[in-house]
């Protein structure tokens, strides 16, 4: 039992920071009342491949998508809103704590079973010694 868990644990340890990628970041563009939002990926119109991040969620952002909502909009008609969704750690810290709870409630559940079953196994399997005449 110890061994397993020391397992789970340097499989926990190897596995976690490899899904801990960065919280995945969105672009609220609003024009006039109507409002879209755009993921933070790739700046349209350069050439170079570079990650847009919240300090380019500005205005020329939203217009530069040409969103059928921002159509004839100008500067002072939009308004952006920069923010981010869970990354994979904070899902994997609350799977991981449902899996437990739920692995916990279920051995809770079927312990005075299993024992039974187990005690009954154990005693099946042992040996007993053998009388013998004589001695």
């Amino acid at each position: 039992m110890k061994q397993r868990l020391q397992f789970l644990f340097f499989w926990l340890a190897l596995i976690v920071p490899a899904l801990c990628a960065t919280a995945t970041s969105f672009c609220k563009c609003t024009c006039f009342s109507n409002s879209t939002i755009i993921p933070l990926t790739d700046i349209p119109g350069e050439s170079t491949a570079k990650k847009a991040t919240c300090n380019d969620c500005n205005r020329q952002f939203c217009l530069s998508y040409n969103l059928p909502i921002c159509k004839d909009a100008k500067d002072a008609d939009v308004f952006t809103t920069c923010f981010q969704r869970d990354s994979t750690k904070d899902q994997m810290i609350v799977y991981t704590f449902i899996f437990v709870t739920c692995g916990l409630l279920i051995w809770a559940t079927i312990r005075p079973y299993a024992e039974t079953y187990l005690e009954k196994f154990r005693n099946r399997h042992s040996y007993n010694p053998v009388a013998q005449n004589g001695n």
